[in-house]
């Protein structure tokens, strides 16, 4: 018996397996002249699909073949809207006041006075007060005239 005779003797009984494959869902995207530019809001939130695949696989060697697809869930798009208006931003006038440069570096820090010493020898002149020989001293009101 040739060896040829032996290897038509092997049968191959392939089984079938089936695999479960996601599918990606779609992205659409639309404008909306109310949103502003750059801003993006979700219409319909997209969900993924589900996807079988029939593969073969041989006995002998374990070689695999797709021998059937089919979707068994249909994936739904996610729709968006993207904004297309332009905002305006107002710009309002600057509340500081303009700086002099020469205000800012000639400033002039005048020196602390020195305290004047007057030693107990030397006479002292009264101090003097506005309104303190007017008139107005010993009239009703006045702290002399009030009795308490």
């Amino acid at each position: 018996m040739a060896e040829n005779d032996v290897k038509a003797l092997v049968e191959d009984k392939p089984s079938l397996e089936i695999v479960e494959k996601e599918l990606d869902f779609d992205l659409v995207e639309r404008t909306n002249p109310d949103l502003a530019k750059g801003e993006r809001r979700v219409i319909q939130a997209g969900v993924k699909g589900q996807g079988l695949e029939y593969v073969e696989v041989s006995a002998l060697d374990q070689s695999r073949k797709v021998i059937a697809t089919e979707v068994a869930t249909e994936p739904v798009a996610e729709i968006v809207e993207v904004g297309t208006k332009e905002v305006v931003i107002p710009t309002s006038p600057s509340v500081e006041a303009p700086v002099k440069p020469d205000v800012l570096v000639n400033k002039v820090v005048p020196e602390p006075s020195t305290p004047q010493v007057i030693s107990k020898d030397q006479p002292v002149a009264p101090a003097k007060y506005p309104n303190a020989n007017s008139s107005s001293c010993g009239k009703r009101g006045s702290f002399r005239n009030r009795k308490l």
